[in-house]
């Protein structure tokens, strides 16, 4: 019991944790008066495609062989999903509340936002399947054994 306390505390914290953390820290310089933001969209994109997802796979991945939680790797990889989808509404709204409008976004900003949550979730779902697949396969010698027995 210790242990799935452990690492439901891990797992929430480090995953929620980081994807509201990096979209707080980079809020006040969305605030910043200056004709250009793309920077920062070009930043967040970044982060909600590539570096979010493979952080925290990585991490859940760690956790479940540190824990000994691989039969709750699928709910992990759901909190992970769930972080893709924060992070993208989270930059939305960085973006709506320093030069947008929440309520009326422009064509191209629902395509960006869009193009944040699908291409993250396509990473994280790939890196996730890696993942699963690492920890649920058979150790080579135990295959070996289970096809000489069969012969």
């Amino acid at each position: 019991m210790k242990s799935h306390f452990k690492y439901w505390s891990f797992v929430l914290i480090f995953c929620y944790g980081s994807t509201v953390g990096f979209e707080y820290l980079l809020r006040p310089f969305w605030f910043q008066k200056s004709d250009d933001h793309t920077f920062l969209a070009e930043l967040q994109m970044l982060f909600t495609i590539f570096l979010l997802p493979f952080v925290l796979v990585m991490a859940v991945d760690w956790a479940s062989i540190r824990f000994q939680m691989r039969n709750w790797f699928a709910v992990s990889g759901l909190i992970v999903c769930s972080c893709i989808l924060l992070s993208a509404r989270l930059a939305f709204i960085n973006w709506a509340d320093s030069i947008g409008s929440r309520n009326h976004p422009d064509h191209d900003t629902l395509m960006v936002v869009e193009l944040e949550k699908q291409g993250g979730l396509a990473v994280a779902v790939i890196a996730l399947a890696i993942c699963w697949i690492k920890l649920y396969r058979r150790p080579k010698k135990l295959l070996r054994t289970m096809l000489i027995k069969l012969t």
